[in-house]
């Protein structure tokens, strides 16, 4: 039987035995769905006679200190944004202490101000002359109070214009029952002559030694939602954040935090003077030509705005080392690793995920930089959203991308990072001033090798007397010196150092080949085949072994590569013309061979996987 204390659906009603099913199958369930039906009805009740309105203004409230900011310094960044539309010039963020804990927030700017009137319509949700406005930050007018509120509790906005006296407007969301109209919505108090609190009066005696005439300022106390009080971790952040997002203003627009100045933080290390933008010690970011992209009207093909595209490679040893930085860049690297979004030329987002190819940023991608500055007029096309928190582009801007090599220029970057990094895992590895492991090897077996030589003494000397002149030739010209200066020098090294690895670039080149130089025989094995990087360069991938352990399997294993093609070389350097002649031609037919294989072993799903796995390990810091 149907328990009678349930009250039923009307389709339940129309079928006992579906609903009893539900019963025992559901149990508590059951009880828990009625009740939240019986609560329903009883909130419709309790309406009855009042006209409905869109917004429930106590729950609106409320529920708006919720909008999805990403942390406190995208919150104070909505303040500081009109700050900087009311044509300010400075603007300070600061606070109060008690117990060495921050208390009350404030945000000071010697903008325009605000007359009394608008301070009140300033204080609402949706409050703003620039509703829809395409020029400047905001649009919708929500900054303002969403982001007080979502760092306290209570919020009081002081203003002054020109000529004017200071007047204020407090919202305390604690209190929203005084603000009660007789409507039943939440009204605004109007604005009062006020002075500003003691501690702000402090503050800008100091910092503002001829006054403040004119501007706003937003004190924000009962602080509820910031995520750490401490005031040096506070400035820390803050100091590091604004010149992040508004890295494009600062030259107009000083921004200062507890007195300390706002620095330009560029995630592309292009601009001069930025943070971390030059090191003495470390490399410097390289840039590639920026593009500009017409976006139009797909049907009446009227300019609809132009998008700036920047474009940056960090190299390999970009951040490397134990210096500040070194530490500094691979903080900033690590947080603006994706797609970077400007709206305006303020910072808005960073993309890491996008679901469209090659626009998916893997771990070893902070060191190749994009940056997209978008114009207001193209909000739609960014999903901008109320906050200013979170961009998604549409398949169209993705779509225009591609057309504009946007996608072409990022692969080529990732091609080239994968490249040199391969190249400097190498050189860590070998940097040692000693002989590598391979040429040691390859000397001490010399007294074991029994083939007699194919080719005359005669032969030998003048092959190996050329490639010593096409050396000493290449040296000087590198050193800007004439070839007699370092021919010593150079023949000197050649006697010392019977066998050497070296590495060149060449795009169509053999994977390796062998030179003869005076007595030094060279394995120079060429990084633009894929041999270097998908085989050679590759660290070896072993399950439950230490990593120094791995490092010198890796070592070794490449030594024994290099071991082979140095046997190889001999082969071919100790035979005759003929000989030598039928080496080259066959390494060429090895080479085309082997890229070809390797290339298709690269699209193996188990394959690509491990690869996938190398590429996101980092070099250690330690090994440079």
């Amino acid at each position: 039987m149907i328990r009678k204390d349930l009250v039923l659906t009307p389709k339940q009603e129309r079928n006992p035995q579906t609903a009893a099913a539900k019963v025992v199958k559901e149990g508590e369930a059951m009880i828990e769905l009625e009740s939240d039906l019986q609560r329903q009805r009883k909130y419709v009740a309790s309406m009855q006679g009042h006209e409905p309105s869109l917004v429930v203004s106590e729950a609106f409230v409320r529920g708006m200190r919720d909008l999805g900011y990403k942390s406190f310094g995208t919150m104070l960044d909505e303040l500081i944004d009109n700050s900087q539309q009311a044509e300010a010039t400075h603007v300070h963020v600061t606070w109060k202490l008690e117990e060495k804990r921050i208390s009350e927030l404030a945000v000071i700017d010697d903008g325009h101000g605000m007359d009394p009137e608008m301070i009140r319509l300033a204080v609402r949700w949706g409050g703003t002359h620039r509703e829809n406005d395409r020029k400047g930050f905001g649009r919708y007018g929500f900054g303002l109070p969403s982001a007080s509120v979502g760092l306290g509790r209570r919020f009081t906005v002081y203003s002054c214009t020109p000529g004017g006296k200071w007047h204020s407007v407090t919202v305390d969301i604690d209190r929203l029952a005084d603000y009660m109209t007789s409507s039943g919505g939440i009204g605004v108090p109007p604005a009062k002559p006020a002075e500003l609190p003691d501690w702000v009066q402090s503050y800008l005696s100091e910092h503002f030694p001829a006054g403040l005439p004119h501007g706003t300022v937003i004190v924000i106390d009962k602080l509820d939602r910031l995520e750490r009080r401490t005031p040096q971790w506070f400035e820390t952040h803050l100091l590091e954040h604004f010149g992040l997002i508004y890295r494009n203003f600062l030259r107009n627009l000083t921004i200062k935090v507890n007195g300390r100045q706002v620095e330009a933080v560029d995630p592309l290390f292009l601009t001069p003077r930025a943070r971390f933008y030059s090191d003495d010690n470390l490399p410097m970011a390289e840039p590639l030509l920026p593009t500009y992209i017409e976006v139009r009207d797909p049907e009446t093909k009227e300019l609809q705005g132009v998008i700036t595209v920047r474009f940056a490679y960090l190299p390999p040893d970009f951040n490397k080392g134990k210096s500040s930085a070194a530490k500094g860049r691979n903080k900033i690297m690590a947080e603006n690793n994706g797609l970077i979004i400007l709206r305006n030329g303020r910072q808005i987002d960073v993309l890491r995920t996008t679901g469209v190819a090659p626009f998916n940023f893997q771990n070893n991608d902070r060191f190749t930089k994009v940056e997209l500055d978008f114009p207001p007029t193209l909000d739609e096309e960014f999903s901008v959203t109320t906050s200013k928190q979170q961009i998604i582009p549409s398949d169209r801007i993705f779509a225009i991308l591609k057309d504009h090599l946007v996608a072409a220029a990022l692969q080529q970057m990732r091609a080239r990072y994968r490249k040199e990094a391969d190249a400097l895992k190498v050189k860590i590895e070998t940097s040692s001033d000693q002989p590598r492991l391979s040429e040691v090897a390859m000397r001490e077996a010399e007294k074991f090798r029994r083939r007699p030589s194919e080719v005359t003494t005669e032969e030998f000397r003048e092959l190996a007397d050329e490639g010593l002149r096409r050396e000493i030739k290449r040296r000087a010209e590198q050193a800007g010196v004439e070839p007699e200066v370092i021919a010593e020098a150079v023949k000197k090294e050649t006697e010392e150092r019977p066998y050497k690895v070296e590495e060149e670039n060449t795009v169509l080149g053999p994977f390796f080949r062998v030179e003869q130089r005076g007595s030094q025989t060279v394995l120079i094995i060429n990084q633009d085949h894929p041999f270097y990087s998908e085989v050679y360069a590759r660290p070896l991938l072993i399950t439950g072994v230490r990593e120094e352990e791995l490092r010198a399997a890796t070592v070794q294993f490449r030594a024994g590569l290099e071991l082979l093609l140095f046997c190889i070389g001999l082969c071919e350097l100790k035979g005759t013309k003929e000989t030598r002649t039928f080496y080259e031609v066959e390494r060429i037919e090895w080479s085309n061979t082997l890229r070809a294989a390797l290339k298709q072993m690269e699209k193996q799903p188990e394959a690509k996987a491990k690869l996938e796995m190398v590429e996101t390990e980092e070099l250690d810091e330690d090994d440079i």
